[in-house]
Parts: structure tokens; C-alpha cells; sequence
């Protein structure tokens, strides 16, 4: 797999809230198995390795605080702070982490206590720049020694995949089936009359949407457990991952609008009105569009996963339930 590097800036002024993340609006490099989605500011890394981060935000001014702080924090547990003793100028940032387990997801989040305003001195408000460091640079091999005892054979990893997940809707709980074996090896408890299922193959997470609990139950593949419920809108109906963006969208077909969550913190992040009486959801990773039946008005709405707007509604046939993509 190709190395990792990735370089973003932010142009655009305006401010960030408490507890929000920097929004870069430009990729000025990326390659390698690293993934930016521009509307939740999040990154996503798909590979192990050691990596490092050198970052920058210019500030105008913060309400309240005399200092500004913000940090990188990881979906891992990395919290690594950058601050300034003063609201006006720049606050820089380095850090190095160590991914053991990809994928991992990151963000640069305003941890200030109140809102912070961009510069508008200056055209770059931001600037991050992310890259793998080589594990070996410059060593010379040496000759080999003498092979040592055999140790003891450690215990077999979990395994993750090959499973399937069915939402049955009259018992509140979700089975499943080991594709291997075809048989039920667990089942977990959900909300109240699940319906929609999907699964992100990249965190290893499965969501599933509740329709007389309004929530979307998510599930830890490793574990068969559920690990969060979070509050969507009225009757939820299917859901669709989208891998790429680690975001998942839950139709609502009694408020007649999208829930986008963030895969990395678990909460909507936006709510998009479609038709009438949403139901089906597909998505494709690769031109990042979601597309949403609406059942009462026989069209299909299509998202754009950037803007979080729609930006097509194409009449089909009467009643459209389900939708499938083949990108």
C-alpha cells in the first residue's frame, strides 16, 4: 500500500464553535489510503502505521477566553492539545501517533470555551499536513542471527467478517448469521421494531435504524454489542453507510427529512428535507450521492454528500420503497 500523505488548508473566514471542528475547505495533496470528508471535517486513515501531524490555525479573536486551545483528537483516545496564551495570531500544533489498528478517524477540534473567529488578515485561515512515517529510513541490515526457541502459540484474533445482520422487527433485536457456518451466532438486543440495517466494512460498525424508538442503534462488529443509541427523527426507515465519509443516513418518514450522522462521534451533524414519506436509502462511496425514496410522492431524492443538499428529485414509479447502487 502506498504511503500516506495528506495536506489541507482552510480559505474561507467565518468562526468555530466550541467543541467543533475545523472545517479545511481545500485538499492541496492527498494520496494513500486516507480519506478527508470536507463537510465534517474528519479524516480517516486506513492503514497501521506511525504517523505525524504538523497543523496551524491564525485567529482573530475567541469570546470570553483570553487563550486560545485546540487539539487533535483521535477515534483511539488521542488528545493531543496545541494552545496560544493570546486570541490574536497563530496557534500551531505537532503530533505523532501510533495507528495499530486501522481505520482510525481524526479531527482538529476547538476545545477554547467559547467561539473562536477566524483571521481575516491573512487568505489561509488553516493549514494541516499529515504524513506516515517510514518505519525504516537509512538503516543498514545487518547479518542474521541465530534463530531463536519457537514461542507459544497465542491465541487465535477475532474475526469480523463474513457476517450477516438481520433486523428482525417484531422481537427488537438483530441476528447474526455467521457466513461461514450459515448459522445464528448472537443476538443483540435493539430499540423497538428495527428495520434498517447497514454496515461500515471499514470500522466495523453496524447501524440500525429503530422505527418506534426514533434511533439508530450502533453496533460493534468485534463484539456484538450495541455501544450507542442515537436520536434521529420520527419513524426511521432504512439507513445507508457511506464508507469513504464514515457518515451514515437514516430516512425519516414521518418528518419527511435525512439524519446525518458522523461515524466518529455517533451524533447528527445535519438534517436534510427530501420527499414525502422517505424510506429507502443507497450510497455510493465513489461520487459521494445518497439517494432517498419517497414513497408519497413516487420520486427519488438525490444528495449531495458534500453539501448535504439535494440536488436532483427524479420521478420513478408509484410507491418507491427500497433502493439499491451498484457504483
Amino acid at each position: 500500500m502506498d504511503t500516506i500523505g495528506l495536506q489541507l488548508q482552510r480559505q474561507l473566514a467565518g468562526t468555530v464553535n466550541i467543541n467543533s471542528n475545523v472545517i479545511f475547505d481545500t485538499i492541496v495533496n492527498s494520496y494513500g489510503a486516507v480519506v478527508y470528508n470536507s463537510v465534517t471535517g474528519e479524516i480517516v486513515i486506513n492503514k497501521a502505521g506511525r504517523y505525524f501531524i504538523n497543523w496551524w490555525v491564525v485567529t482573530q479573536s475567541s469570546i470570553g477566553p483570553s487563550n486560545v486551545t485546540f487539539s487533535i483528537q483521535t477515534s483511539q483516545g488521542d488528545n493531543l492539545i496545541g494552545n496560544s496564551p493570546i486570541k490574536t495570531g497563530e496557534v500551531v500544533g505537532f503530533a505523532i501517533i501510533q495507528v495499530d489498528s486501522a481505520p482510525i478517524a481524526l479531527r482538529l477540534i476547538n476545545i477554547t470555551s467559547n467561539t473562536v473567529f477566524y483571521s481575516t488578515l491573512v487568505s489561509i485561515k488553516a493549514n494541516l499536513v499529515l504524513g506516515e512515517i517510514p518505519e525504516e529510513v537509512g538503516s543498514i541490515t545487518g547479518s542474521t542471527g541465530t534463530t531463536g526457541a519457537t514461542g507459544a502459540t497465542g491465541g487465535a484474533g477475532p474475526i469480523s467478517i463474513n457476517r450477516i445482520y438481520v433486523a428482525n422487527f417484531n422481537s427488537n433485536d438483530v441476528s447474526v448469521i455467521d457466513g461461514e457456518i450459515n448459522t445464528v451466532i448472537a443476538t443483540i438486543p435493539v430499540g423497538v421494531n428495527p428495520a434498517g440495517v447497514d454496515v461500515n466494512t471499514l470500522t466495523n460498525r453496524i447501524y440500525v435504524s429503530n422505527i418506534n424508538s426514533n434511533s439508530v442503534s450502533v453496533i460493534d462488529g468485534l463484539t456484538n454489542t450495541v455501544i450507542d443509541n442515537i436520536p434521529v427523527g420520527t419513524t426511521p426507515g432504512e439507513v445507508g453507510v457511506n464508507s469513504s465519509t464514515n457518515a451514515i443516513y437514516v430516512a425519516n418518514r414521518d418528518t419527511d427529512n435525512v439524519s446525518m450522522i458522523s461515524g466518529l462521534t455517533d451524533t447528527v451533524i445535519a438534517t436534510i428535507p427530501v420527499g414525502d414519506n422517505p424510506n429507502g436509502v443507497g450510497t455510493n462511496s465513489l461520487t459521494k450521492r445518497i439517494y432517498v425514496t419517497n414513497q408519497d410522492d413516487n420520486t427519488v431524492s438525490v444528495i449531495d454528500g458534500i453539501t448535504n443538499t439535494v440536488i436532483a428529485t427524479v420521478p420513478v414509479g408509484l410507491r418507491p420503497f427500497s433502493i439499491a447502487v451498484n457504483p
